[in-house]
């Protein structure tokens, strides 16, 4: 499988902070495989929201949908053993929405915390796996047949 790690540090980040409440900030997009992602992050009821998703309207995906698993983290840059972890998976195309709710934003800004370092937050991307997705009408059409009927040999 892929195995690809995407890091993006948020320099300024509490200039951030007010902008997180109301909108969502993205990294650049990243490729992996024939889909291009890009991590987006927003702060819902003091909550640290992360989430990867993929640019549907770019012209190398050819309409195919990919499912990618992956695991995100904001990165302790002080205690690195305190790094947060999560993991989780989406289609391309058709289930594009797994976000992953992380900590308390007020916590990860305390000095001590570690997470808030020199006023830049790091966010980590680690995709484990990617490959096609088939829809089973998919398979259908690809083979040719009803629903239910054998497959028509190719010619």
């Amino acid at each position: 499988g892929v195995n690809l790690a995407f890091t993006w540090r948020v320099e300024n980040f509490l200039a951030f902070k007010e902008i997180l409440e109301t909108r969502k900030i993205f990294s650049k997009y990243f490729m992996v495989g024939a889909c291009e992602l890009r991590v987006g992050v927003y702060e819902s009821f003091d909550t640290l929201c992360i989430y990867l998703e993929s640019d549907s309207g770019a012209p190398a995906a050819n309409d195919r949908n990919y499912w990618v698993h992956y695991r995100m983290a904001v990165l302790n840059q002080r205690h690195p053993e305190r790094t947060v972890w999560k993991e989780s998976s989406i289609c391309t195309k058709t289930w594009n929405n797994s976000v992953l709710q992380f900590m308390r934003v007020s916590e990860m800004l305390e000095p001590e915390s570690g997470f808030l370092h020199k006023d830049s937050v790091v966010f980590s991307c680690e995709v484990i796996d990617c490959c096609p997705w088939f829809e089973m009408t998919d398979l259908d059409s690809h083979f040719g047949g009803q629903p239910g009927a054998p497959p028509t040999p190719p010619p």
